[in-house]
């Protein structure tokens, strides 16, 4: 047999498949050689920004432009199989982006970087270190993920009232924003063009300069109606976000059930919904048509009040939407 680090005999002959040839085990040993010699190879060869070597999670070393760069590429194909109507490769790309290492990474950043970075859920747990961050990470795992239930806060309004919140935990809420990365694309292309609200990218700028453009014209309309959906996001059907938003069932049933904990206590929910990512994809999935559904008396006499708290029938989650 030769050895592997012998001498260079010059170009190896072709290798045959034949069996019972008498340079078989001659070719095959020459073969053994090249395969070891090339293991040694990439063996040696830096592995570059190895985070997610043997060792602990290096949170400072991942390389952010590279994974904002692999979720982007993965979005966009999203956004390309919706557009198609393929709908079972929307499933699997969505569940792909939800494993990968880069969104899980995004996902913990992005619940690490904003306004309620300091202010933790029914656990009390905060990732403030680098340490506690990549523990994250590495944690954020969608197979074996209990929700658990939100603490409940009252923040003042401007009318005097109180308004209840509910704050997740940071585990909760990095799991939120990560299956927001697989549902902003399917969102994104399916919502009304007109729609501004939880838009990323849109403002209320945008919407004054549509506003603008819609009625500055000489054949413009004459009327503007402001219509709001009373109680929408506290009475939604939990049955239909079940049924129309399109990501894994048991996760988003594990955020509508959580409930909360209100001075010790905890209560169930049964509709209603806080969240996020349901509330940007059910804008997407149930445009309000409110206005198209009005006649030309209708919108004059609410113009004079007299359509005040009128109830105009539209089949959607809320139920029936309500003039104010």
């Amino acid at each position: 047999m030769p050895d592997c680090n012998g001498r260079d005999s010059g170009a190896l002959p072709r290798r045959e498949n034949v069996l019972t040839s008498d340079r078989f085990f001659h070719h095959e040993d020459a073969w053994r050689c090249l395969r070891k010699g090339a293991m040694r190879t990439m063996n040696a060869i830096p592995k570059q920004n190895n985070v997610r070597g043997s060792g602990p999670l290096d949170w400072e070393a991942i390389d952010w432009q590279k994974a904002e760069e692999s979720v982007r590429k993965l979005q966009a194909r999203i956004v390309k199989a919706q557009r198609e109507g393929r709908h079972g490769k929307v499933k699997s790309l969505s569940r792909i982006l939800t494993r990968s290492f880069d969104a899980r990474a995004l996902a913990v950043k992005r619940v690490t970087q904003n306004k309620g970075k300091r202010t933790s859920g029914v656990d009390g747990e905060l990732w403030t270190t680098p340490r506690l961050k990549a523990k994250a990470v590495l944690e954020l795992n969608p197979q074996r993920y209990q929700a658990k239930p939100l603490r409940r806060v009252y923040i003042p309004k401007s009318n005097g009232k109180q308004r209840p919140l509910g704050i997740p935990t940071m585990k909760d809420r990095a799991m939120q924003a990560l299956f927001l990365l697989a549902l902003e694309p399917i969102a994104e292309t399916t919502a009304d063009p007109s729609s501004y609200g939880f838009r990323r990218g849109r403002s209320t700028t945008d919407a004054t300069v549509q506003c603008h453009i819609v009625l500055s014209q000489s054949h413009s309309a004459q009327w503007v109606l402001e219509g709001d959906i009373k109680g929408c996001f506290d009475n939604i059907s939990h049955e239909w976000l079940l049924q129309h938003i399109p990501m894994e069932k048991r996760i988003l049933r594990q955020w509508l059930k959580a409930g909360y904990v209100e001075n010790t206590t905890l209560f169930d929910t049964d509709e209603g919904t806080r969240y996020k990512a349901a509330r940007k994809l059910e804008l997407a999935q149930v445009p309000v048509h409110v206005a198209t559904d009005l006649t030309p008396a209708q919108v004059k006499a609410y113009a004079h009040g007299g359509l005040r708290g009128d109830v105009v029938s539209q089949e959607g989650a809320a139920g029936a939407f309500r003039i104010h």
